[in-house]
């Protein structure tokens, strides 16, 4: 029989599990993020003939790549994972599509959309 004190034992264990979970989701989305990016970005540029700023776009690209090399290499040492440290990784996340939009032509950018990504995954 599950008693009080057991059930609040396993709670912080379930939710490290999804934290963990959560984090390899983000990892995962944030390398078809940066693959959908470098397409995009190389469509607009070429095929389209849309005039943008590669180096700065390709720095927060990097930085991307930087962070998801770095937040798999962290994750693989831990087998728990803060509710902070999924908060950071999505701050980062959302961060780096502001920038990408605002060198993309700002609020006026049709993918400014992708904010609702971000938005549904911090509230899952």
């Amino acid at each position: 029989m599950l008693t009080a004190a057991t059930a609040n034992l396993s709670a912080p264990a379930t939710r490290d599990t999804t934290n963990r979970k959560n984090m390899m989701l983000l990892i995962q989305l944030r390398w078809i993020a940066v693959v959908g990016q470098i397409i995009t970005i190389a469509l607009a540029q070429w095929l389209i003939a849309v005039e943008l700023p590669l180096q700065s776009m390709a720095l927060v690209l990097g930085g991307l790549v930087t962070l998801n090399c770095v937040s798999w290499l962290w994750l693989r040492g831990r087998t728990e994972v803060s509710n902070r440290a999924l908060f950071l990784a999505l701050i980062l996340d959302v961060t780096a599509l502001t920038a990408q939009l605002y060198l993309s032509g700002g609020a006026s950018n049709p993918f400014t959309g992708l904010y609702l990504m971000q938005v549904t995954l911090a509230a899952v």
